[in-house]
């Protein structure tokens, strides 16, 4: 699936928040690809950082 894709779906299912994580082949975590996903409610976490839920 790409960015286009998974922003469309994240829009379709209605999520309130999208954490683009496995965004490079062979790589758990690339921020600037991570700044493409374009979607409602999206946030970036980096490798190592922890957020609350």
């Amino acid at each position: 699936m790409g960015l286009e894709e998974a922003s469309e779906c994240a829009s379709l299912i209605g999520a309130k928040t999208s954490i683009p994580y496995h965004m490079k082949p062979g790589a758990l975590f690339d921020r600037e690809y991570a700044e493409r996903f374009k979607a409602v409610g999206r946030m970036i976490v980096a490798a190592g950082e922890e957020i609350e839920l």
